[in-house]
């Protein structure tokens, strides 16, 4: 088990599926209260919520804003965009 403040913290990972996408959170209880989660494929992906599912949901537009916001930037770049499978 994890200590922030010497307070024990939860942490856990959970995957969510965004346009056909997976992205693990790793979501973390706050010792003040609530739930804070980050995106482990995009850097800076970050939420938190008072229960799991609000933090989730949270989650999954901070990530849904985050793509849109990278396609959005590599267009006005004349950037391609290609997928791959790993």
């Amino acid at each position: 088990m994890n200590k922030c403040n010497n307070q024990p913290v939860i942490t856990l990972k959970t995957t969510h599926k965004q346009g056909g996408r997976e992205f693990t959170i790793m979501i973390q209880k706050e010792s003040e209260g609530g739930y804070s989660g980050q995106c482990l494929e995009i850097p800076g992906v970050i939420s938190q919520g008072e229960t799991l599912g609000e933090l989730k949901k949270n989650m999954r537009e901070a990530i849904q804003l985050s793509v849109e916001y990278l396609k959005d930037k590599a267009k006005s770049e004349n950037k391609k965009i290609v997928k791959i499978s790993a």
